[in-house]
């Protein structure tokens, strides 16, 4: 198949409350944006997951259970790759320690 010419990778990472890129060889985090729900920056717990979903070269869509600091419950949550904002789509019980996504099989 048809390999991508260039690729990103990302993480959240709760210390900062960011959606961060990373280099792999210099092993250093670039900040892409504050990670941002209804406008407003949030404190994020160190747990959760994140899972980026790519059906298609060029088309990827982020998610990641979040739970915001002090909260009992976490939540399934879109991210924008670019600006960080974080679109709950539903609540979740208790708080995770990881995640995976995957695509239907059509």
């Amino acid at each position: 198949g048809a390999k991508q010419e260039t690729t990103a990778q990302y993480a959240l990472d709760a210390a900062t409350d960011s959606l961060v890129t990373l280099a792999n060889n210099e092993g250093t985090l670039g900040t892409v944006a504050k990670i941002t729900v209804a406008g407003a920056e949030v404190d994020l717990a160190p747990m959760g997951g994140f899972e980026i979903v790519s059906p298609e070269a060029g088309t990827n869509t982020a998610y990641a259970v979040l739970m915001m600091e002090g909260a009992d419950k976490s939540g399934l949550y879109s991210i924008d790759l670019e600006t960080g904002a974080a679109t709950k789509t539903t609540d979740l019980d208790g708080s995770f320690t990881g995640f995976a996504a995957n695509l239907p099989v059509m």
